[in-house]
């Protein structure tokens, strides 16, 4: 009777197989932590995006939809350019996604350290994105994350009557 097993070579190379396939494929199938951060930001992105629109429509009953004005939602005063939200943290954007008791950040490195934070009034954004004032922009960021980190969503209201631009940062989420 001849007792067979595996030679010792071939106990090194099922090693080394096994070890670049749990440091190179297995991470990506178990870290699903950036898509969910992601999702997030595309909820975020849908609630700021419902939100101007509410407001826009509001703006247009009013009769507030022409030039620099503002309208009262609730006990909030929003701040508005031809009947959209401006990308002022304190005037708008933090009224139109229900985060009216977060501050705006100090700086624009500040960790947020609670669900969302947000700063506006900024004329430029990590990804290279600017603007010249009077047109700022606004970014709603998740905890853990500052302005300055590509991990956010953004709000722009052109001032020209176009829709505002509301898009992703997710390179650093």
């Amino acid at each position: 009777m001849k007792q067979q097993g595996y030679s010792l070579i071939e106990l090194i190379a099922l090693i080394v197989i096994l070890r670049i396939l749990t440091t190179t494929v297995l991470p990506k199938f178990l870290d699903l932590s950036s898509d969910t951060k992601i999702a997030s930001l595309e909820s975020m992105k849908g609630a700021l995006a419902s939100g101007s629109k509410t407001v826009f429509l509001k703006a247009i009953v009013d009769k507030q939809a022409i030039g620099a004005t503002s309208i009262t939602v609730g006990m909030h005063t929003i701040k508005l350019y031809n009947g959209y939200p401006t990308g002022w943290w304190d005037a708008s954007m933090r009224y139109i996604v229900g985060l009216e008791d977060i501050a705006h950040a100090q700086n624009r490195t500040t960790v947020c350290e609670q669900e969302w934070c947000g700063k506006g009034d900024q004329t430029s954004l990590p990804s290279g994105i600017t603007t010249t004032y009077p047109t700022v922009i606004g970014k709603v960021y998740p905890k853990g994350y500052s302005f300055d980190d590509e991990c956010g969503v953004y709000f722009i209201n052109y001032r020209d009557g176009s829709n505002p631009v509301i898009e992703l940062e997710s390179s650093d989420c």
